[in-house]
């Protein structure tokens, strides 16, 4: 019969995989990006202020860096071209861009699912006062089967956005801190 492994020997399997791929000396994780000639460095859908970096470049280091806990700094090194120092400043302060705006969608967001948390919980409370002052009083079942239903759906629905989707969003804002502040070079 074929052995399931435990979450220890998971865990060892990823670190082993980690140190062998990505792992440096110095405890960052090291994602290389080749530019190569002819690649369009640039989106040739933007220029002037609004000029961005290739989205494949974005696409690449989000793939690579899937496996690697947010906790480890990143290093994005690109290879390939010679680019001159300006070229390379521009380049690092579009990538820094790109994942600073990440990180305020993200944040947006959970903002965003706090306030409806808070709205379904209140509405949920209410609901279930409700529902508890008008059993005493009232002989009245269909409308105390609608309150009772409003309760529920609106405290269960509280209770996912706490334990999934606000759990959720904060590890795709940590990802996207982990990206914003990688060291960027150049080799």
């Amino acid at each position: 019969m074929k052995q399931i492994p435990s979450a220890k020997d998971n865990d060892e399997r990823l670190l082993t995989y980690l140190k062998e791929k990505y792992l440096q000396k110095d405890g960052t994780a090291l994602i290389e990006v080749e530019l190569y000639e002819g690649f369009e460095l640039y989106d040739p859908l933007t220029r002037g202020k609004t000029r961005r970096l290739n989205q494949d470049i974005f696409e690449l280091v989000e793939r690579e860096t899937n496996l690697i806990p947010s906790v480890i700094p990143l290093c994005i090194r690109f290879h390939g071209r010679k680019l001159d120092e300006t070229e390379q400043d521009e380049i690092r302060r579009m990538y820094k861009e790109h994942y600073q705006n990440e990180c305020f969608d993200k944040e947006w967001d959970q903002r965003t699912e706090r306030g409806r948390f808070i709205r379904m919980l209140v509405f949920g409370i209410f609901m279930m006062t409700l529902y508890i002052i008008r059993s005493v009083n009232s002989d009245d079942t269909l409308f105390l089967e609608i309150i009772s239903v409003l309760a529920s759906f609106s405290l269960w629905e509280a209770a996912d956005i706490w334990l999934v989707e606000e759990r959720k969003i904060r590890k795709e804002r940590f990802s996207f801190r982990q990206l914003r502040d990688a060291r960027i070079e150049f080799n």
